[in-house]
């Protein structure tokens, strides 16, 4: 899945990671995104990356991406802007964030069967991997 506004976040950017994921996104979308088994959500507006272990109602669920009680959340906003990077995020991180990174990069996505996707986050300054995770499935 895609949006453009995280239902998580740590950056200090605080009305979308304090007021507007937590309060507003989250209960009214996150409850649909369990019902029909979406494992991935990708988002943008904040210009850095992170990426969360698989999470529901603000509580990890699993530290494994082998097939995942619930969806794993990864702000990919990094490619750039004219506001820059975001770089600053909350000072202790919460325990579902399991990267933060503010390196500009691109994300790419390979679709490696009906049950694997591999998710890898590259450097645009020296093409190097910042970030990749592979999440499984059961099959259909």
């Amino acid at each position: 899945m895609y949006g453009h506004r995280p239902l998580y976040c740590s950056t200090d950017d605080y009305y979308d990671c304090n007021i507007n994921a937590p309060k507003k996104l989250r209960p009214t979308l996150e409850p649909l995104m369990h019902k029909y088994g979406v494992d991935v959500a990708a988002y943008g507006h904040l210009h850095n990356y992170e990426r969360t272990y698989p999470v529901l109602n603000g509580s990890v669920t699993s530290k494994s991406y082998d097939k995942p009680p619930s969806t794993v959340h990864v702000v990919a906003g990094m490619a750039g802007d004219n506001e820059g990077l975001t770089p600053g995020f909350f000072k202790d991180t919460p325990a579902w964030s399991a990267v933060r990174k503010a390196v500009l990069g691109y994300v790419k996505v390979t679709v490696a069967s009906a049950t694997e996707l591999q998710w890898e986050y590259i450097s645009a300054e020296d093409g190097t991997t910042q970030d990749s995770f592979t999440l499984t499935r059961a099959a259909a």
